[in-house]
């Protein structure tokens, strides 16, 4: 795979330790993300095959909570593909996302996709 495009290098370390830290409590899902990058871009992706996320900077930039959210729902969708190999917004997606990413900010879920609340997102 190609790196993505619009990389940012700055504060790498930033993004790699909240991945780390997102996937301590969870072993067995410690080593599904492959690589993290920040991008210029406004939008971040999960590439599926190659176990890789991107996160937008402006995420980083916006606040801690929005951050780890961010990164917590790109993950999601990793660990979604591996284990029941859909990475689309299903329950076996929210299943995943309510134990990763941290209850108090989940809610920035519902501005994104509106039928989260369907999942039990609130």
């Amino acid at each position: 795979m190609r790196k993505p495009k619009g990389i940012i290098y700055r504060n790498q370390k930033v993004l790699e330790e909240k991945v780390r830290n997102l996937l301590q409590p969870f072993p067995k899902w410690q080593q599904i993300v492959e690589k993290s990058y920040f991008i210029s871009g406004n939008r971040g992706r999960a590439y599926l095959t190659n176990r890789v996320i991107t996160i937008p900077y402006t995420a980083h930039k916006r606040s801690d909570d929005f951050f780890t959210y961010y990164v917590a729902h790109e993950i999601s969708h990793l660990i979604a593909y591996k284990h029941y190999k859909s990475g689309v917004h299903d329950k076996h997606f929210y299943r995943i996302f309510k134990k990763l990413c941290p209850k108090n900010y989940q809610h920035y879920e519902l501005d994104y996709i509106k039928r989260s609340k369907n999942y039990g997102i609130n």
